[in-house]
C-alpha cells in the first residue's frame, strides 16, 4: 500500500538488521583487525618492538620482523603465540603464524588515561564573597553549575605565575 507516493516498508527485527551489518562469516579484513588489535596484548613490549602483524588471509597471520633472527626466534615460539591469540580472539580462525623480515607498521596511537578529577572544595568552604555572589544568582540550574565550576577551580593547585601552558 502506498501513502503520499511513498512505499511503506515492513518492520525488521533487530537481529535481522544486525546480521546485515555484522555478517556471521566475517571477511578476512574483519579478522585482521581483530588480530592486529590483539597482538599488542599477547606479546611483550620487546617483541612488539621487533615484530608486528601486517596481513591476514585464509587463516594465516603474516608478521613482519626487524631481522631474520627475530623471525627465526618467533617461529619457534609460534605455538605459544598462536594459543594466546586464539584465547584472546576465539572467533577468528587463525591457523598459522608466518614470520617474515619486513618493514614494521606504525603502532596505533595509545589513548592516555585521564587524570582523576580534582577533589571538590565543599560549597560551605567557599570564600564568603564568592558565596554572596552565588546567592545573588536567581536561576537554580545556573547557580548549581557555577557552584561546581567554582569548587573545581578553587580545588585545583595554584600554578606558579612563572609557568605558562
Amino acid at each position: 500500500m502506498q501513502r503520499g507516493g511513498k512505499r511503506q516498508k515492513s518492520m525488521q527485527t533487530l537481529a535481522g538488521l544486525l546480521r546485515k551489518v555484522y555478517p556471521a562469516e566475517a571477511p578476512d579484513e574483519a579478522h585482521a583487525i581483530r588480530l592486529l588489535g590483539c597482538w599488542g596484548r599477547v606479546v611483550s613490549e620487546r617483541i612488539l618492538g621487533n615484530a608486528r602483524p601486517v596481513f591476514y588471509r585464509a587463516g594465516v597471520l603474516t608478521i613482519h620482523t626487524t631481522s631474520a633472527s627475530w623471525a627465526n626466534a618467533l617461529s619457534l615460539e609460534a605455538p605459544t603465540l598462536l594459543a594466546k591469540l586464539r584465547a584472546r580472539a576465539p572467533d577468528v580462525p587463525v591457523q598459522r603464524l608466518l614470520f617474515r623480515l619486513g618493514r614494521l607498521p606504525d603502532l596505533p596511537e595509545q589513548i592516555k588515561p585521564q587524570p582523576p578529577p580534582p577533589q571538590l572544595l565543599p560549597l560551605d568552604a567557599m570564600p564568603d564573597d564568592v558565596a554572596r555572589e552565588l546567592a545573588r544568582v536567581s536561576h537554580d540550574g545556573l547557580r548549581e553549575r557555577l557552584s561546581r565550576a567554582i569548587a573545581v577551580s578553587l580545588s585545583e593547585p595554584i600554578r606558579s605565575k612563572n609557568t605558562r601552558g
